[in-house]
């Protein structure tokens, strides 16, 4: 029988941060239920917008190109880079999916995209109540193994390590709970100019080994359109107000904003965009192991397809904009530069 078929697990790792935002809003809410009820107007959107804004100048344009560092990525560097074993399977060269044993690789190395998984190190509840590594010795794992794949130095920024852990009950004992720790998930994120980098991310999963158990890396090469120039405030506020109003924000609604660039696709498309900074998605904690979520805002290419996009991507300066109100926080983007 599956051990795993006895146990009940559940990701705990966010979700008292978000029990928290969640219930300091809806004790908002019942102290406020009128207030809370009501549609703002778009003065009162502006008002919001207005208060939020950070400045910006000219220097959101002098943004250098940053190293093509994935245009000699390959299956061999990726399974050098987190310690693995060269392939066992061959006649898979320039594959976009690489199944191997018990590891799977997809890669598209044009826009700076790999994901690795190795199911055999995934962990298993038969390991018990073990402890996971340290923070520092996953954080260092990491590092060195974005290090090995090429990622620019001087683009990380910010690193965030946090635990990976299930709960269980026997379905025989319910009463009796475990708590596992199952991985050390850290998050690298990009800094280009002195602005963090919007969707660029670098992701993993460290084992009791230490050993990397999957990894994401969305990072593409930093490349800025020629011919932009700043647009005016006016015109930026006009756009974030008209996407903020369309939503029917309530009277609850705090708005915060950041400058940051965005891939210019992302801006094409008009979307709305992941929850606000704070309440962030755990790495999932299934028995596989396998790594195939992904955010709701930008679903990942679908590997297979033949008519995934192949020119490189392009970022521009951007504002993002935060609206946090209930029953779901979340984001829009403008952009605040454009051809001349």
């Amino acid at each position: 029988m599956n051990p795993i078929s006895n146990w009940r697990t559940r990701r705990s790792v966010g979700a008292g941060v978000l029990a928290l935002f969640l219930g300091a809003g809806v004790a908002s809410a019942q102290a406020q239920p009128q207030q809370q009820d009501r549609t703002l107007d778009e003065r009162q959107v502006r008002e919001l917008v207005e208060r939020a804004l950070p400045s910006w100048d000219e220097r959101v344009l002098e943004a250098k190109d940053g190293a093509d560092w994935s245009a000699r990525l390959s299956p061999e560097l990726i399974l050098r880079a987190v310690g693995d074993k060269p392939l066992a399977a061959k006649g898979q060269a320039g594959a976009r999916r690489i199944v191997d044993g018990d590891r799977v690789l997809r890669l598209y190395g044009e826009r700076g995209k790999l994901r690795y998984v190795h199911r055999g190190r995934a962990w298993k509840v038969e390991q018990g109540e073990r402890k996971n590594v340290e923070r520092k010795a996953a954080e260092d794992a990491v590092r060195g193994a974005v290090g090995r794949l090429g990622l620019p130095a001087d683009e990380l920024a910010t690193t965030k390590v946090a635990a990976q852990i299930a709960q269980g009950a026997s379905t025989k004992r319910p009463t009796e709970r475990q708590r596992f720790e199952m991985y050390q998930v850290v998050s690298l994120a990009r800094r280009v100019n002195g602005l963090p980098v919007y969707g660029s991310k670098a992701r993993a999963a460290v084992t009791h080994a230490g050993e990397v158990q999957r990894l994401q890396v969305d990072w593409p090469a930093f490349r800025m359109p020629r011919g932009l120039a700043v647009r005016a405030k006016e015109a930026v506020i006009a756009d974030a107000v008209k996407q903020i109003y369309v939503q029917q924000p309530r009277g609850d609604a705090q708005v915060k904003a950041y400058l940051a660039y965005a891939p210019a696709d992302l801006l094409r498309a008009r979307r709305s965009i992941e929850p606000v900074a704070g309440v962030e998605k755990a790495a999932p904690a299934n028995a596989r192991g396998d790594d195939e979520t992904s955010h709701r805002h930008r679903q990942p290419p679908k590997f297979a397809s033949a008519a995934v996009r192949k020119e490189p991507v392009r970022f521009v300066p951007v504002l993002v904009v935060s609206v946090l109100s209930l029953p779901t926080p979340y984001q829009v983007i403008v952009p605040v530069a454009a051809p001349r």
